[in-house]
């Protein structure tokens, strides 16, 4: 893509003394990387039992820790903008995914031109019978899966950090190269625009379909005043027969017969739904029973992971003693060798060999004894790791039986919802049985008209036929009524749930600084710090997070340097990398064959640039003139100038010199 514009964030920020971010320079930068490097070899020299060693870094053999390489890196991220200075952040690498779902319109362009050429309002009925399922929901669902980073933690410390970018390009650090083209990034704002085309559609369709249906009720309603005015008039000199009167009992009959039958359906119903409140009443007064047993173990546990504590620091003490004491017994055993070998020689004179001989029967002594010590601190050992089994046993059994109350809880809960959903729907029934008895009830009163027109002349087939149409064109005017505010009422949904879907997406932007004026996808640079270390057991990886350097103060003691991860949300990514170099041993040899052209530590322009990050972090007050020192010390030899120019021997010489 052309243009693509950089977006790179700051590996490093500071605090003042107000706690708001300050940028850095990039010697400073150099400078912490350095400074934890340091601290990360003092860690590894103490877990293996040496001192931090430091000079002469080549001739003291792999046994020593120290660091191999140290080169900077980018995590890619596209940044595709949305309007309204916001953008969407999609992991370029597809590390993070997730399923996004496209909801697709139905037919709306069939739907306006079918209503649109409706000759009749009976068309126009059949039109609405035929659409009445099309708004029900959307006419399908186009799956794609996204990189789209949704999580909140994720993209507000990325929101933060987009304050402090910059658009120079990369150099001297790696780049990995985005396996997500910057097409898939833009389709998801293409997806935003086509949501809100749709909402603008369905809303016309709706406007549309209740335009037509104002008018054509307008006419119905019309026509049937129309016909009521003309039956007045011809049954207006016309009298009842005595006939339809015991027709109007018989009527009247049927319709109390129909009504207590439909009485007693509603009352089987109603003590249905009074069984159903009753269960109800029973489960919720069992729940909070088992809520309270299920509190109870919740309360246990933590009790028990403290007693848990107990035994792992009393067996972190007895490993401790065990390996002075081992320390210890190898030193007298090497004295023993020593003295035994002068002994043997026998090179001083006999009263010096006397006392060597004696000193020898106190190192027998003294190693006899630490030995049983040894044992009794290794059987105390075992001791505190058979209490620390035996409570955890006690926490997984306690766990178990709290996810078997928490799974009957569930169920409990599922028998509510069951019995709650079965008590919404009796009024449904209800109502279901009720509109029967209208229906019926009506039947009747057709039947009552037929019989009627049979009795009468002529003026009672008018009146059936008059109170025939104006019912058909009554029930017309309700049917197009109650099927156009159905659809419409659809269409409503599906337009909530379309403007659900953008904010949704929305909700995940972040505002783009005016700066940067993104018109296509920008790409967003992650920075880490991949730090390789030689350890006596193998090679360490340690991939060093977006930082905040800061001094903490205390009272009566001097300014201390204090490092933290600024993106702890990282994690995820910052894992998976070193992941891939323990596990993907082609995809380490690709980082070492890189490394070995950015790495930090053979640069020639590094030492300059530490010596001025330490330096500017001194001024600050950050660290001490013997911190600092202690780091120069530490890597001078990493930076000591294979060939003995007179300007780099001087500068190394004077860098020397001056923390020393």
């Amino acid at each position: 893509m052309e243009n693509l514009k950089p977006i790179v964030l700051p590996f490093a920020l500071g605090l003042d003394e107000k706690g708001r971010n300050i940028e850095l320079s990039r010697d400073v930068e150099l400078a912490l990387v350095f400074y934890m490097t340091r601290r990360e070899l003092k860690e590894l020299s103490s877990t293996f039992g040496m001192k931090l060693r430091v000079g002469r870094r080549l001739k003291e053999g792999p046994q020593v820790p120290n660091a191999t390489f140290a080169m900077k890196l980018y995590y890619p991220a596209w940044v595709t903008p949305v309007g309204e200075g916001r953008g969407l952040i999609i992991d370029a690498l597809g590390l993070l995914r997730e399923v996004l779902r496209y909801d697709e319109l139905p037919d709306c362009d069939l739907f306006l031109r079918e209503i649109k050429e409706s000759p009749s309002i009976e068309a126009y009925l059949a039109t609405l019978k035929s659409h009445i399922f099309t708004f029900l929901d959307f006419g399908g669902s186009r799956a794609s899966v996204s990189t789209l980073i949704t999580n909140s933690s994720i993209i507000s410390d990325l929101q933060t950090d987009m304050i402090h970018y910059s658009d120079e390009p990369v150099a001297n650090a790696l780049s990995l190269n985005p396996t997500i083209p910057w097409q898939d990034a833009l389709k998801i704002s293409e997806m935003l625009r086509s949501a809100g085309a749709d909402i603008e559609r369905m809303s016309v369709a709706k406007e549309e379909l209740t335009n037509r249906t104002s008018s054509w009720l307008d006419r119905q309603n019309e026509s049937v005043e129309a016909l009521r005015k003309e039956y007045l008039q011809l049954m207006g000199s016309e009298a009842v027969e005595a006939k339809i009167d015991e027709l109007h009992q018989q009527r009247r009959r049927r319709v109390s017969e129909i009504e207590d039958e439909k009485e007693k359906e509603v009352a089987f119903l109603e003590s249905e739904r009074t069984e159903l409140e009753n269960e109800m009443a029973a489960l919720k007064q069992k729940r909070p029973v088992l809520i309270q047993t299920l509190q109870s173990y919740n309360q246990q546990r933590p009790a028990l992971l403290d007693q848990l504590a107990e035994p792992q620091k009393r067996r972190n003490e007895l490993l401790k003693t065990l390996s002075t004491l081992t320390a210890q017994l190898e030193n007298e055993k090497a004295e023993q060798l020593r003295l035994a070998d002068m002994a043997e020689t026998r090179v001083a004179s006999d009263t010096e060999l006397a006392g060597v001989r004696e000193r020898l029967s106190q190192l027998a002594l003294r190693i006899a004894e630490t030995g049983k010590q040894i044992n009794e601190v290794e059987h105390a050992l075992r001791i505190e790791e058979e209490k620390r089994e035996a409570l955890q046993g006690s926490i997984i059994k306690l766990t178990k039986e709290a996810v078997q109350v928490s799974r009957q809880i569930s169920e409990l809960d599922a028998s509510l919802d069951e019995n709650d959903d079965r008590i919404g729907v009796i009024p449904h029934l209800i109502e279901g049985v009720r509109r029967r008895k209208h229906e019926e009830i009506l039947q009747v009163d057709r039947e009552y008209l037929l019989k009627a027109t049979e009795a009468r002349t002529r003026v009672g087939a008018l009146r059936a036929d008059f109170a025939g149409r104006i019912d058909r064109e009554r029930r017309i005017i309700k049917e197009v009524s109650t099927r156009s505010e159905r659809i419409a009422s659809n269409i409503d949904e599906l337009a909530k749930r379309k403007s659900t879907f953008i904010k949704d997406l929305k909700s995940n932007t972040v505002f783009v600084p005016r700066k940067i004026e993104l018109t296509s996808p920008g790409l967003l640079q992650i920075p880490f710090y991949l730090v390789a270390y030689s350890t006596p057991v193998g090679r360490k990886y340690i991939l060093y997070p977006p930082l905040t350097a800061y001094q903490t103060k205390k009272a009566f003691l001097a300014g201390r340097l204090s490092v933290r991860a600024r993106m702890k949300s990282l994690d995820i990514i910052r894992e998976w990398l070193l992941s891939m170099l323990q596990s993907d041993y082609a995809f380490e040899d690709k980082v070492g064959t890189i490394a070995e052209k950015m790495n930090i530590l053979t640069r020639p322009d590094t030492w300059e640039k530490l010596v001025k990050g330490l330096t500017q972090l001194k001024n600050r007050g950050w660290i001490s003139k013997h911190t600092s020192s202690k780091v120069i010390t530490t890597f001078s030899e990493y930076f000591r100038p294979k060939e003995e120019t007179p300007e780099k021997e001087e500068l190394y010489r004077s860098s020397i010199q001056t923390e020393g």
